[in-house]
């Protein structure tokens, strides 16, 4: 009898030893924890837009001569009546008369004021009749042509102000006027025009344009994208939160406005002291045992 009792307690500290074994081995997926944070956030599209200029001018060659002096170049500003070329006649190139005979000789000029956007011509081209020399612009007609699929055309209206940026990373803000009349047929967009006060820039540039949507109310719960979850048809999302320190579960959210960093939590409501697991939740199950690292 006593040697019965003597394994029972040596029985019971061995499964008690098992059992903490088994605990510490269970694996825990690691991750870091962020918190809800209150914010504005502004639900915007992002859309891609041209630099093109409406008014310009062609500057042709009255006749069949040679380029002899360039004096402009892409980017200049000229004033009308300006000299932009000299041209020489054939004749006169045939002749080979000296600098002192002026005969042949025609300076070109700007017939308005403006922005040279295209040279054609360098010194020493032969040109005909009517070729095209450069191409001056109102530097005031410069205007984003905005390309607009027709499912956003609800919150392009003109306008309503946009933001333009820029390659480079500059941004301008921009006024949205009015749709061109035709839509193309193959894409299903519209082309609008938006106005931006800015230098020189060369027709053909690409910009993004972002326009707003909707604006969130002041005090929106936020958390970082990665925070939150949702299935294939993003018809439901979820956060994964600490019940404690090691078990993660699943809390479903109703999501508002987001960003490309943060979206809103618009129910339920979250305590700022919540633990939100930020990595490690894509495609993590309900209560999932974690282990956090800093």
């Amino acid at each position: 009898m006593k040697k019965i009792l003597f394994i029972l307690p040596v029985i019971l500290f061995s499964c008690t030893q098992n059992n903490k074994n088994t605990d510490a081995s269970t694996p825990r997926t690691a991750v870091t924890i962020t918190h809800v944070s209150q914010g504005v956030i502004n639900d915007s599209i992002t859309l891609s837009a041209i630099t093109s200029y409406l008014n310009k001018s062609s500057i042709t060659s009255p006749i069949a001569a040679y380029v002899t002096k360039t004096l402009i170049e892409s980017g200049s500003k000229v004033q009308a009546g300006q000299t932009i070329f000299r041209l020489e006649s054939k004749e006169r190139n045939a002749l080979g008369l000296d600098d002192n005979n002026t005969a042949g000789i025609i300076d070109i000029k700007a017939s308005a004021s403006g922005i040279v956007t295209l040279v054609k011509q360098q010194a020493g081209d032969y040109v005909t009749e009517g070729t095209i020399l450069c191409e001056i612009a109102n530097k005031n007609s410069l205007v984003f042509q905005i390309n607009v699929p027709y499912e956003y055309t609800q919150y392009v209206v003109g306008g309503r102000n946009c933001i333009i940026i820029l390659p480079d990373g500059t941004i301008l803000n921009a006024n949205i006027g009015t749709p061109m009349a035709s839509m193309n047929t193959v894409s299903q967009s519209q082309l609008y025009k938006a106005k931006a006060n800015t230098g020189f820039l060369p027709e053909g540039l690409i910009a993004k344009v972002s326009i707003l949507k909707n604006a969130s109310i002041s005090s929106a719960q936020l958390l970082p994208r990665q925070a939150v979850q949702c299935d294939v048809s993003m018809q439901r999302y979820w956060i994964m939160r600490l019940a404690n320190d090691s078990l993660a579960v699943k809390q479903e959210v109703e999501i508002g406005n987001g960003d490309k960093n943060n979206i809103e939590i618009v129910s339920p409501v979250l305590s700022p002291s919540e633990r939100i697991v930020l990595d490690g939740s894509y495609a993590m199950e309900d209560s999932t045992l974690v282990k956090i690292i800093k």
